[in-house]
């Protein structure tokens, strides 16, 4: 989690900190400052945290008998079932614990609610504060293994519980008493374990100034520079959860990073003094300040070394009192502190004194004597275990071991004990970085760059997974592995297992380019097995050699593989003609919303479903949302034409249940297809969903009982095409791959037109395939910011001037675009380009810009020489989104060798002709669509 140091506009400080419990706290701010955020995550818009805490009450409550609800007889009750995390580890766990119990004992099991079913209400269920005055309040946070000790204990009646860790309620009670908002992870659509590579991607996101993190993040963020730049750019970060090596401490430091370590316990809280500023001593030491009594029991193993003991006083009060000192109750930590050897105010830890942390050890083993625990600073721990005899561990076949030293009371010295052990220490953690599974045939054949080809690559990584995870059956090539179970530990094998294959087999492959979290970033067995194709090239080779014959090669076969088994469409005995009904997907973006509005208000149609993903916000708050950001009328949306739908076009019956797919089917009479993820940052493969939902489109116009196919309208891109020394492209079919932009979202399109195109060739169906130019803003001026244009006129803000360059703008406004697409429907072409017909010229068009924005107009090169050498912070990172297409902006710079450029698109866009569009589409026409103007720029 990181924090976010903002105190927006709106929030209304407590009257009196001390008087006000924490729960007492946020209903003040439910109140007083009910406009603030209490959580930001990427696409997040605050709303809906409020009342998730009474739908889960009542969701957990109704799964309860009434008579254990009772508090006379829920004291005696046996356990009767196990509420459980329906991810893939823990559905594991579960089942691997029943096969222990005889069948009258296995409890019930319930999945435990997860995001969708506490926030998909739309009724606000608001939640009241519980406690007055004189209430005991508590809360029940998750200690790192110590749970054990309390498991017995009975809490009091009134319990609150809003983090797993104590990290996470620190910063809940920042955030009601200082005004901090609080940065986490999209709870929806994050589906795999944090990485340090996606929480640093979304501390930026979210414009995060303060952060906090465990230390293995550190170590992994020091090894990266642009992570190591955005560190830099925070104001502190906060570190914890365990030991930070040295090396990375001092190395961090050194960079310039702000970074305060921060110590605590379940059972006391937190008790560093938070700084902004590392101590000089170094960047491991702490302060503990003055309101805590702590007390210092020397370690009878070690010198200058303390067992840390905190007693109750006025201001710091314990959670849990396991001794007593001087009369007064206290609580012994069992962490060992060494204090600073000049400056007495400083502590660091040193370690436990005792190995609770660890799980079992084998101490209760007859034939264990003694083990110690190593693994301080490292990211997993290991045993060292002394045998009750040197007899018996030859019997067993175990090592000779060093004799273990013991103090006089008989206590290991574990410290001494380490150090003896240091060197087989140090060979067992090389052998645990390094181990592989050598047993797995390795591809055998190479394709023309000297790397494993696509489909041998799978089936070896295929092989490599299921022999690491035990429970992958049933596993498919698409599914993420964290889903189905894959731990860290796992994660590391399987990436070590395909690197030690690649050094073994291809001597000069590229496999430096692979990353260390390999497998978090390409979690699927496709996507790994992308990544490790090309990291098999050789460096050299790959762009040396005809890098478009295997790409054109796997791009074909996509299509070949979607456009099999056609079904042949069957018309029932009901002749037409039939009311028009519309089936639109995507209808909460920005060109699907428009569209939308323009069906509603077009007399002839009679109905329209409006079909999307299932999201996080309710299906109608998302329109309302989208019609408002477009200046459209929201009363609109009260049409009783509207049917909304929640489902997924790549499942089956379009994720729908059977009745509802049926009423679709029977009666639709055009298909708009606009859903489609925009990421230019994605591979193919990620888009192989939204290729299977277009080939499930087009098998349920052909299943229609229409006399005649539904028409289907799909929403195609002109940025398929590279710049390229051609004619326009026509309104019709281009199969050169090789002027097809490398990008996932640029692929996928072109395939889906591939396959749209065969269906058209090879059944009745009829489609329309719409390539839509750059849409400028709508009714009320309102741009897409994440796109290419408001992303260049954003960050010339920044970098305090315009660009110029040659060419032509044919930018359409996005309701003019709307409403073309709907003229569409009924058209006999297959092919239209959505373009300005009447384009301007690019320097009429930036010369408004840098008029509004008082901003000089620079040469093109001088102004991406500017962006290029903008700082990769985090601050500059959130506020300019073309840092993250710097690519393409790029390759817009015009050369020498290019034709005619005045009278091509500029930015290196394909030029289009649109005759046809303009004849089937009367808003197109001269007469009703004027040149753009500075109104439809800003």
């Amino acid at each position: 989690m990181a924090v976010l140091n903002l105190q927006l506009q709106g929030f209304t400080p407590l009257p009196n900190k001390n008087n006000l419990t924490l729960d007492q706290a946020h209903e003040w701010h439910r109140i007083h400052s009910s406009f603030v955020p209490a959580f930001v995550y990427p696409d997040d818009d605050g709303h809906q945290q409020a009342y998730a805490i009474n739908i889960g009450a009542q969701y957990i409550k109704a799964q309860i008998p009434e008579i254990l609800q009772d508090e006379a007889n829920r004291c005696e009750s046996l356990t009767v079932g196990v509420l459980a995390s329906i991810d893939g580890p823990m559905q594991n766990l579960f089942d691997g614990a029943l096969k222990h119990l005889r069948p009258e004992e296995v409890p019930i099991c319930l999945a435990f609610p997860t995001y969708e079913t506490l926030f998909y209400h739309e009724a606000d269920q608001r939640i009241h504060c519980v406690s007055k005055a004189g209430d005991v309040n508590t809360w029940n946070a998750h200690g790192m293994g110590n749970q054990s000790k309390y498991c017995r204990t009975r809490l009091p009646d009134k319990m609150l519980t809003f983090s797993l860790d104590a990290m996470g309620w620190f910063a809940s009670s920042w955030a009601v008493y200082a005004g901090f908002i609080r940065s986490i992870r999209d709870p929806l659509s994050s589906k795999s374990p944090s990485d340090p590579e996606s929480v640093l991607h979304e501390m930026v996101k979210t414009k995060t100034t303060i952060g906090y993190t465990p230390s293995s993040f550190l170590e992994a963020w020091a090894n990266d520079p642009q992570s190591l730049e955005l560190l830099k750019s925070l104001k502190v970060i906060f570190w914890g959860g365990g030991p930070l090596s040295a090396h990375t401490g001092q190395y961090l430091i050194g960079q310039g990073v702000r970074m305060t370590i921060m110590y605590g316990t379940t059972e006391v809280g937190n008790v560093s003094s938070l700084t902004d500023k590392t101590y000089l001593e170094g960047f491991e030491w702490f302060c503990l300040p003055p309101s805590l009594d702590p007390v210092f029991l020397p370690d009878p193993t070690e010198p200058n070394t303390f067992e840390l003991v905190f007693k109750v006083t006025a201001e710091h009060h314990l959670a849990v009192i396991n001794r007593e000192i001087d009369g007064i109750p206290a609580y012994a930590t069992n962490d060992l502190v060494e204090r600073h050897p000049t400056n007495h105010r400083l502590y660091r830890i040193k370690g436990r004194a005792d190995e609770q942390i660890i799980l079992s050890t084998g101490e209760k083993n007859p034939h264990v004597k003694t083990s110690v625990i190593f693994g301080r600073g490292r990211t997993s721990n290991g045993v060292i275990v002394e045998p009750v005899s040197f007899d018996e561990a030859e019997r067993l076949g175990l090592e000779k071991f060093k004799p273990f030293v013991y103090t006089a009371k008989g206590t290991p010295r574990r410290g001494a004990i380490i150090n003896e052990y240091g060197e087989e220490i140090e060979n067992l953690y090389r052998t645990v970085e390094n181990y592989a599974q050598t047993d797995i045939p390795s591809p055998l054949e190479l394709d023309q760059y000297g790397g494993w080809p696509f489909e041998a690559t799978r089936n070896f990584v295929r092989a490599v997974v299921h022999s690491i995870m035990r429970n992958s059956l049933g596993m498919r090539d698409e599914d993420d592995l964290f889903a189905h179970g894959c731990d860290s530990l796992q994660a590391t094998y399987i990436r070590n297992t395909i690197l030690h294959a690649l050094r073994r087999s291809i001597t000069s492959s590229n496999v430096q380019s692979l990353p260390n979290n390999l497998v978090y970033q390409h979690p699927t067995v496709n996507a790994l097995a992308e990544a490790v194709s090309q990291g098999s090239k050789p460096k050299a080779s790959v762009g040396e050699t005809d890098w478009n014959a295997d790409r054109r090669k796997r791009l074909e076969k996509i299509i070949t593989d979607y456009t099999r088994n056609w079904l042949k469409h069957h018309p029932g005995c009901v002749q037409g003609p039939y009311p028009e009904v519309i089936f639109l997907t995507g209808s909460t973006g920005g060109l699907g919303s428009q569209i939308l509005a323009e069906l509603i208000s077009t007399d002839p149609i009679k109905r329209i479903y409006a079909f999307n993903r299932p999201s996080k916000k309710s299906l109608r708050q998302r329109h309302v949302e989208a019609f408002t950001n477009r200046g459209n009328d929201v009363s609109l949306l009260d049409s009783e034409k509207i049917i909304f739908v929640e489902g997924d076009t790549s499942a089956e019956n379009l994720g729908v249940d059977i009745e509802l797919f049926e009423q679709i089917r029977d009666s639709v009479t055009t298909i708009i297809h606009t859903a489609w993820r925009v990421d230019f940052n994605i591979s193919l493969i990620s888009y192989e969903t939204a290729i299977c939902g277009v080939r499930h489109l087009i098998d349920l116009a052909l299943s229609s009982p229409h006399t005649t196919p539904p028409q289907l309208v799909f929403t195609s891109s002109i940025e398929t095409l590279a710049w390229a020394n051609v004619p326009p492209i026509k309104e019709a079919a281009f199969k050169n791959v090789d002027l097809i932009t490398d990008t996932g979202y640029t692929e996928s399109k072109w395939i889906s037109e591939q396959i749209l195109e065969s269906s058209s060739l090879e059944t009745s169906l009829k489609p329309i395939i719409v390539r839509v130019g750059q849409l400028s803003g709508g009714i009320n001026g309102n741009w897409n910011t994440q796109e290419w244009f408001p992303a260049l006129v954003k960050v010339s803000q920044t970098l305090k001037a315009v660009p110029a360059t040659e060419g032509l703008v044919s930018f359409i406004p996005l309701h003019t675009a709307a409403k073309a697409l709907v003229e569409l429907r009924h058209s006999s072409c297959t092919f239209a380009n959505l373009v300005h017909p009447r384009p301007i010229t690019w320097n009429v068009v930036i010369g408004w810009v840098g008029e509004r924005l008082k901003l000089p107009i620079l040469p093109y090169s001088e102004w991406l020489r500017k962006l290029e050498l903008l700082p990769r912070t985090s601050e500059t990172l959130s506020h300019n989104p073309a840092l993250h297409i710097l690519d393409f902006y790029r390759a817009a710079m015009p050369t020498n060798e290019t034709p005619d450029l005045e009278n091509q698109e500029a930015m290196g866009i394909a030029t289009y002709d649109s005759k046809n569009t303009v004849l089937n589409a009367p808003s197109m026409q001269p007469d009703r669509l004027p040149r753009l103007c500075r109104d439809d720029i800003y």
